[in-house]
């Protein structure tokens, strides 16, 4: 299931489903697999994804994330998996998210990763942003680096798209997480849109 259209420019996301990969992570997770139910599941999640999509302007969040880090994608189309179980929300490589039944949290999860495709696409592009947080935060994870951008980011279009109240909904439950939560103390500590400065 393929949104937006392929008609403009900018990439797609195609929304799949895989048997197999859906259930190595039941396995992998100690969960039981139900094959028809768990496909049901998946099915009905992207069928909810792409109804609140394309109540969006047609390519609005892949433009979005392109203005803010000022570099275009690569690809023309961004494959996201779609699984019952994962051990976190979401991963970037490859784009996978598990069902959500907070859909508008799905959308801003998404956008995330998205954002992760297009900085790891782009890393030349990029350097002098990556080089900088690495000299101003050396002792941080790279991981948490790489999320000063990436929740950024996100954030800012995700607010774009749903105003201010439902960004901070959202992010108040992503700043929870464990791999998200650092990174959003030292962003709190930056200018907005940090980034676009250090990139001139």
């Amino acid at each position: 299931i393929i949104y937006p259209p392929m008609s403009n420019n900018p990439p797609a996301f195609n929304f799949k489903y895989s048997y197999i990969y859906d259930k190595v992570w039941h396995l992998a997770l100690d969960k039981k697999f139900e094959a028809i139910e768990a496909h049901n599941k998946c099915i009905r999640f992207i069928k909810g994804i792409k109804k609140e999509l394309l109540g969006l302007p047609e390519s609005e969040i892949v433009i979005l994330i392109s203005k803010y880090l000022e570099v275009k994608w690569k690809s023309k189309i961004i494959d996201v998996y779609v699984v019952n179980e994962l051990p976190i929300s979401a991963f970037s490589k490859p784009l996978t998210i598990k069902i959500h039944k907070d859909i508008k949290l799905a959308i801003h999860t998404l956008i995330h990763e998205a954002t992760h495709v297009i900085i790891d696409d782009q890393k030349d592009k990029l350097i002098n942003t990556i080089k900088y947080l690495k000299i101003k935060f050396p002792d941080e994870l790279p991981i948490t680096r790489i999320h000063i951008i990436v929740n950024s980011v996100a954030d800012k279009v995700f607010e774009e798209l749903y105003g201010k109240v439902e960004n901070k909904r959202t992010t108040a439950i992503l700043k929870k997480k464990q791999g998200l939560k650092r990174a959003y103390e030292i962003i709190d500590t930056l200018p907005i849109d940090f980034w676009k400065k250090i990139q001139k």
